[in-house]
């Protein structure tokens, strides 16, 4: 698919740039004849001009049998006195040129990208390699939400089984809109796909923004380790941000991280870190800690149990190269039975400005898989069977 993507862009850019160059030929070959036909006093020939579509062409008639024939000429418009003219060759080499330095942006860009994609993806491996400060369990115990905030523990048990296969990595597969002005409405298509581990915090988020056709942004948003980052570059090649390293920065990407649990719940259990507050009967604070920092957001507890809202009091939000803290908040619907756990097939996240919430990004999940750690799933309706090492549910259209 990503494949056929950049062909189609590669045709629209090659649209737009073959035909502004075939719409400036005329011009120019119109002006060209004006000249030549001003110089035409001093010609010992007469050419006549055909138009045949849009070319133009001409052809060199000797004075003879009878001389008067280019003076006879003015007199009709067909025939001008004026030298032979040709097409030139430059008219059609500059759009060829600008062609060729697209289409090595697009592989430079390419390149460049899928480079750092993998520079990435390594870290996330080696995250995942790393040993545990103590050692987790591999199955989901739901004695673990005793004790907890009443709406937790209902919302655990909704979309939780007794026995199942705590994963150990997520795989999305999204597509959406992406709202490119700060202040206004600049939506954009996107596609990503996002990686996530889910027993130490960690996430990687590649996306493609079509700002027009054959024009893209490409963004990675990431955690790793401690650190931030946020990296985006035209055409993978361009870059426009570039931000990596901890404090406010890392602070929001692990917010981040936290915020999208509902997608791998069992993230939320105690015996994965995440510790919990009660709020009220709808509402939690679920708090959250990687090495030196922390983070707590507040999940809000729709009438069916499942998570619909979740909110932070402060998440830097970059404006004009500035981060400034504002309120920010997710919201989660159409949950739907995946990989053996309910999850929400679409979101929202927005800014909670004084004016009134400001969207920013609108998506969908196409597909989601679990990396498990080759474990065997407790017995349920049937014997068990082992757990697969990768599981991908696809989500219809």
């Amino acid at each position: 698919m990503a494949v056929l993507t950049r062909l189609l862009d590669a045709v629209a850019a090659v649209s737009l740039l073959v035909g502004a160059g075939l719409m400036a030929v005329p011009y120019a070959e119109a002006l060209r004849h004006e000249s030549r036909r001003r110089r035409a006093g001093s010609l010992a020939a007469c050419v006549r001009c055909r138009t045949d579509g849009r070319a133009r062409r001409c052809y060199k008639v000797p004075l003879q049998p009878w001389p008067g024939m280019c003076r006879a000429a003015v007199a009709f418009p067909r025939f001008a006195p004026q030298a032979p003219t040709h097409m030139n060759p430059v008219w059609w080499l500059l759009p060829l040129a600008l062609l060729l330095a697209y289409v090595l942006l697009v592989l430079l860009g390419h390149w460049r990208w899928r480079g750092a994609a993998r520079a990435l993806h390594r870290r996330l491996d080696s995250r995942a390699a790393a040993p545990l400060s103590a050692p987790l369990p591999a199955l989901v115990s739901l004695a673990e939400a005793d004790g907890l905030p009443a709406p937790v523990q209902r919302y655990l048990r909704q979309v939780l089984r007794e026995g199942q296969p705590i994963p150990s990595a997520v795989h999305l597969r999204q597509e959406g809109s992406f709202n490119m002005k700060a202040d206004g409405d600049g939506w954009k298509a996107f596609s990503a796909r996002q990686r996530v581990l889910t027993r130490s915090p960690a996430f990687a988020w590649d996306a493609r923004i079509a700002l027009a056709p054959g024009l893209a942004v490409h963004v990675h948003d990431a955690y790793v380790a401690g650190q931030g980052l946020l990296h985006a570059a035209v055409l993978g090649a361009v870059p426009v941000a570039q931000l990596r390293g901890g404090g406010e920065l890392a602070r929001g990407e692990l917010m981040r991280w936290l915020a999208e649990t509902p997608w791998y719940p069992t993230a939320l259990l105690p015996s994965q870190g995440v510790r919990w507050q009660a709020v009220d009967k709808h509402s939690a604070d679920a708090t959250c800690r990687d090495g030196d920092l922390q983070v707590t957001l507040r999940f809000h507890f729709g009438s069916d149990g499942l998570v619909d809202t979740v909110t932070a009091v402060a998440r830097g939000r970059l404006v004009g190269g500035v981060s400034t803290p504002a309120p920010w908040q997710g919201r989660f619907w159409n949950y739907a039975l995946r990989g053996g756990l309910q999850v929400p097939l679409q979101g929202e996240v927005a800014w909670l400005l004084p004016g009134g919430a400001s969207p920013y990004w609108r998506g969908r999940v196409l597909e989601i898989g679990f990396d498990h750690l080759g474990v065997t799933a407790a017995p349920a309706a049937k014997p068990a069977a082992a757990a697969p090492l990768s599981t991908v549910s696809k989500v219809a259209p």
